[in-house]
């Protein structure tokens, strides 16, 4: 007997709904997810990057360094270059954030550094006005763990 799995955008808006609707989840483990999404041949799959995602558009709030030249009037995101792209930098969390913002030296203890919190639609509208801007992607929490998209792609995720 074959058992229909759901898939693709169904089997994303499904784990959101598990996330959405069930506050006594516990908070994702991002570290997890990520090596699940893009670890070894074993764990790689669509249904990993769709729980990877699916967990992060789950989240309360995306921060985003801003720029320490730039004022919370009007915020300037950090961007890095790679590979001839630009990308905004993205955290699910605030300790990530702190960790880049005091090892960029951009925080200290009198100052935790400038970032905004978005809801995460609020985010990807945001980051939508930036593509037009020139800015390529969005890198999440930067590093060992890290995973980034297209802003182009956010849309269909």
């Amino acid at each position: 007997m074959k058992c229909n799995r759901p898939q693709g955008r169904f089997l994303l808006f499904s784990l959101l709904g598990l996330f959405l609707s069930n506050p006594s989840v516990a908070a994702p483990d991002f570290d997890k997810l990520q090596n699940k999404a893009f670890g070894t041949k074993k764990t790689k799959g669509l249904q990993h990057l769709n729980a990877l995602w699916a967990a992060a558009y789950s989240l309360k709030s995306w921060e985003f360094p801003i720029h320490p030249k730039s004022s919370l009037k009007k915020p300037a995101p950090i961007v890095v270059t790679l590979d001839g792209k630009k990308w905004v930098l993205a955290f699910t969390d605030g300790k990530r954030l702190q960790a880049l913002l005091k090892k960029q030296g951009w925080a200290n203890k009198k100052s935790p550094g400038l970032f905004l919190s978005m809801t995460p639609l609020k985010g990807k509208l945001w980051l939508e006005r930036l593509g037009k801007l020139g800015i390529h992607g969005v890198r999440f929490n930067e590093g060992k763990y890290g995973w980034f998209s297209p802003i182009v792609q956010l849309e269909p995720i």
